[in-house]
């Protein structure tokens, strides 16, 4: 089981790969929700909501924006690590 405040959905598609097979969050996005339940993934939330938002509150989380409009788990992980490698 995992648990965490918030999970978008590059967080739900590093859970899909990694294998997890039950993932709890306080807040959980559609997208992510969708991911899980679509691997099979046990989901439970306390909210769920269009699109996790990032820390100042005004825009989407950058991982929820990356991540939007890929499907394949393992190709937002590659996006995720072509990020990282951008900013450093």
């Amino acid at each position: 089981m995992i648990a965490d405040k918030a999970v978008g959905k590059a967080a739900a598609a590093c859970m899909v790969v990694g294998g997890a097979l039950h993932v709890h969050a306080d807040v959980m996005s559609e997208p992510a929700l969708a991911m899980l339940t679509r691997h099979g993934v046990l989901s439970q939330y306390g909210q769920l909501v269009d699109h996790i938002i990032n820390r100042s509150g005004d825009d989407w989380c950058p991982m929820e924006r990356l991540s939007h409009d890929i499907d394949n788990p393992r190709d937002i992980i590659l996006k995720i690590s072509d990020f990282f490698k951008s900013i450093n």
